[in-house]
């Protein structure tokens, strides 16, 4: 059976549809709760376990004490021994089995919290708008998608029990410290107020230290995750030193960012260490006293001691905890700033619900009328005030050096970008106004620079009809001239591309490509150089099998290559984003067009079969 992905991926969440990660931490842990709606009972399960766990080991300071009491009493009566013994072995068992309970379901809860959060990330990162991608790295992306959706969660998860438990031990731990003796508590309460103060300082300045760090982090991992993408051009030009520095210098100043967290914490954990030692010297001065005028009893000493050090190390824990989820909060404001920002099916992006043509009156006729359009990197304009019309069923060819405007041309009907002035039709309608999904299902692409995704070649023939039988992918396959070479893989129709189909040769990513435009049955097809850079064996594959594609089709045909527009209705010469010429391949052959000057150049004028009338230039 043939493996396959996969494609169904969950519906984004809206920005509309939530409390956005900004502004109080208590509204940021509101962003997360849509996630953690569904394993509300895990949750919940977690965090009483924590509880009771908490309000168990109060007990034991009180048990250790009577324990204390009874073995100091002298009497040789072992039956209160015995059961404050038999108490503590029952508080212990009790606390192991919670800590099961509360282990085992925040890593359920987790695992499914921290797959949801990068579904639903991912999900609207492939939805943003083409000039959003172009402004951000894919590195920068992918750090977000990996490693702030666990760190989020694993940090908030892991500091909210804490933070009850820890709760229950301070307030807890107050309460019957007061019961026991309630002038030595006033001693430890002293500390309390000193505590809280430096506390809210601590965690303030971690959370913006955190922020800066994870900030660091995901730019160097963004620069890692770039580079090894890019390593076979880096190994052309032998840049593996200069990029290795970069890397270096973006670590060097993440090391510095840590090491400034770490001297705050230096500074404020023994702070807090001091205040807690303090005040148990105070406790065991005064309490001494007390059991030597004997009013208070050893056993009551040792459980007051305990119940001070709970409330210490409880204090202490508040801090760390709170510094944690500080942090956690961090990586989930910039989780929620992606969320936040405009995909292609919202508001600022694309038509949420545009017009939908329905597939009998699809034809693939397309218009650009007095259509301008200039990229966000570029000063000049890549289109101004183009016009023109394919009717339906016919090829046309865009011919024009390297940036002339050939490829933008594609990107509007497509919608990736927009146009900034004029009108695109497809089928008569504008595309601003057709729904996205169904405007770019009558469509397809044949490009020069094949991507294929990670997966096997059935998975990337799938991604014109994901819903295709075996059957179906064969077909497709077979009148793509593939079918031959894929039975020669190891796994046939199973056997994983690579990273971008680095498995396969160019002339095998071509036709995979072709296989799956056929599969997707366009009624308008796209060919962008689609048998530029192959050998004279796989062109004519490859030529062959786009003959067929695009029998009966709309097709817009750009190369450079002029061999490839000779069976091309009308030739369109695009120059610095104009149309300049236009006319049958034989027609601008016979006059002087630049059309023909770039034919002779190319020595091709017996390729069309023509003869040119016309001196050309250096006849």
């Amino acid at each position: 059976m043939d493996p396959s992905l996969d494609l169904v991926a969950p519906e984004p969440v809206e920005a509309g549809g939530r409390t956005p990660a900004r502004g109080s931490q208590w509204q940021q842990l509101r962003a997360l709760r849509p996630y953690m709606r569904p394993y509300r009972a895990r949750l919940l399960a977690a965090v009483l376990a924590t509880a009771l766990s908490g309000l168990l080991g109060l007990g034991f300071p009180w048990v250790l004490g009577t324990l204390v009491d009874s073995a100091l009493a002298g009497d040789g009566d072992i039956g209160d021994l015995n059961l404050s013994a038999a108490l503590l072995a029952g508080i212990f068992m009790a606390q192991a089995a919670l800590a099961r309970v509360r282990i085992w379901n925040l890593a359920y809860a987790g695992q499914h919290i921290v797959n949801d959060l990068r579904s639903v990330l991912f999900n609207r990162m492939i939805r943003f708008p083409t000039a959003e991608l172009d402004r951000t790295t894919t590195g920068r992306l992918s750090s977000r998608l990996i490693s702030d959706a666990a760190f989020a969660y694993g940090s908030v998860s892991g500091a909210v029990p804490q933070l009850v438990y820890s709760a229950i031990v301070v307030v807890g731990g107050v309460i019957l410290l007061l019961v026991v003796d309630w002038r030595l508590a006033l001693v430890v309460l002293l500390v309390i107020p000193v505590a809280a103060i430096v506390a809210r300082s601590y965690s303030r300045r971690v959370q913006r230290l955190s922020r800066g760090y994870q900030n660091g982090l995901a730019a160097t991992n963004a620069l890692a995750a770039d580079s090894l993408g890019a390593a076979r051009t880096i190994k052309w030009f032998g840049a593996e030193s200069l990029v290795a520095g970069m890397y270096h210098r973006g670590s060097r100043t993440v090391i510095e960012q840590g090491l400034e967290r770490g001297r705050v914490r230096a500074f404020w954990t023994p702070t807090m260490m001091l205040l807690a030692s303090v005040s148990v010297v105070a406790v065991l001065w005064l309490g001494g006293r007390s059991v030597q005028s004997g009013a208070m009893t050893a056993g009551a000493l040792v459980s007051f001691l305990l119940y001070a050090r709970f409330v210490a190390d409880g204090l202490s824990s508040l801090v760390t905890q709170y510094s944690k989820l500080a942090q956690g909060l961090g990586a989930t404001e910039r989780i929620f700033s992606l969320l936040d920002r405009d995909t292609e099916a919202v508001p600022g992006g694309n038509a949420v619900r545009g017009a939908t043509v329905s597939i009998a009156d699809r034809r693939g006729s397309v218009e650009f009328r007095n259509v301008s359009f200039g990229y966000h990197s570029r000063d000049t304009a890549a289109l101004d005030h183009v016009s023109f019309a394919v009717p339906a069923g016919t090829t046309v060819a865009l011919v024009g050096a390297s940036g002339a405007g050939k490829s933008t041309v594609t990107h509007l009907l497509a919608r990736l970008y927009d146009a900034t002035q004029g009108t695109v039709l497809v089928d008569g309608v504008d595309v601003r106004e057709q729904d996205l999904a169904e405007l770019r299902s009558c469509m397809a692409i044949v490009p020069q620079d094949i991507q294929l995704l990670s997966g096997t070649v059935a998975d990337n023939i799938r991604l014109g009809r994901r819903n295709a039988s075996r059957d179906d992918v064969r077909a497709a396959a077979e009148v793509a001239n593939a079918v031959e070479f894929i039975e020669s893989l190891p796994r046939g129709f199973g056997t994983e591309v690579g990273e971008r189909g680095s498995a396969l040769s160019g002339g095998q990513r071509q036709r995979i490509a072709i296989a799956r435009a056929l599969l997707a049955d366009p009624r308008l097809l796209i060919l962008d150089e689609a048998t530029n850079a192959l050998d004279a064996h796989n062109e004519e594959l490859v030529t062959q099998a786009l003959r067929r594609l695009m029998a009966g089709r709309t097709n817009i045909v750009i190369a450079h290559r002029l061999s490839t527009v000779k069976q091309a209705d009308t030739v369109l010469v695009m120059h610095e984003g104009r149309i300049i010429e236009s006319g049958t391949p034989a027609d601008l052959l016979r006059s002087p067009s630049r059309f023909a000057e770039m034919a002779h150049l190319q020595s091709l004028s017996h390729v069309l079969d023509v003869t040119t009338s016309v001196p050309l230039p250096g006849d």
